[in-house]
């Protein structure tokens, strides 16, 4: 009787073990009641489920430690930044042209570069947007702070200078003669001062006793 135990025991132990290394498949349930499998994290692509029009969602993706960017970090990942938005600059041309989505080829073509070349390019400027977003997302959240009790939650005031910073992403030059975040931060603020001026404007009509 012992010894069926034990051999009982190890059984168990070995399918417990090989329970924890399979690979865990997560399910959702969408809002009419369906039951979908959704790919293990390790197999998704970088971009599934962003959304780039919520920013709140997305930098609630990133990473939760950001090391600090020197000054040589903000200037490599501004420079591949600004190599993208080359790209889409001829993009958004070549599509005022043809009146239609340029493809990858038309594209390289007009740039000069191989169509390789032209994806790798791209795919390391979203990299690098990405992370000089997330790390200035603390600054964001300190900012917002400042602004709590004046007519927005703390999440819209995220939101908005969240979409501040894209902003100041954009329209960063490094001839300016300052660091990334000194110009980030004005843009921020901007974008929340805006906002709440805007809901302060807002007509409330009053109940109709």
């Amino acid at each position: 009787l012992p010894l069926k135990r034990t051999v009982r025991s190890t059984r168990l132990m070995e399918r417990q073990t090989k329970k924890r290394r399979a690979p865990r498949v997560v399910k959702s349930d969408d809002d009419d009641g369906t039951r979908h499998k959704t790919k293990p994290e390790s197999t998704r692509n970088s971009g599934e489920d962003l959304d780039m029009n919520d920013p709140f969602r997305l930098f609630m993706r990133a990473p939760e430690t950001t090391k600090l960017l020197t000054a040589n970090d903000e200037s490599e990942l501004i420079s591949k930044i600004q190599d993208v938005m080359k790209i889409q600059k001829v993009r958004n041309d070549l599509q005022t042209q043809f009146s239609r989505e340029p493809t990858v080829v038309e594209l390289s073509s007009a740039i000069g570069i191989s169509c390789r070349d032209l994806q790798s390019q791209i795919r390391i400027g979203k990299t690098s947007r990405d992370k000089l977003l997330y790390a200035n997302f603390r600054m964001v959240i300190h900012i917002a702070k400042q602004f709590q009790g004046r007519g927005l939650g703390i999440r819209d005031l995220v939101q908005e200078g969240s979409l501040g910073l894209m902003k100041s992403v954009e329209k960063f030059k490094p001839q300016v003669g300052c660091r990334f975040g000194t110009y980030a931060y004005w843009w921020i603020r901007q974008a929340i001062r805006k906002a709440l001026f805007q809901h302060s404007r807002t007509i409330r009509l009053p109940v109709m006793m």
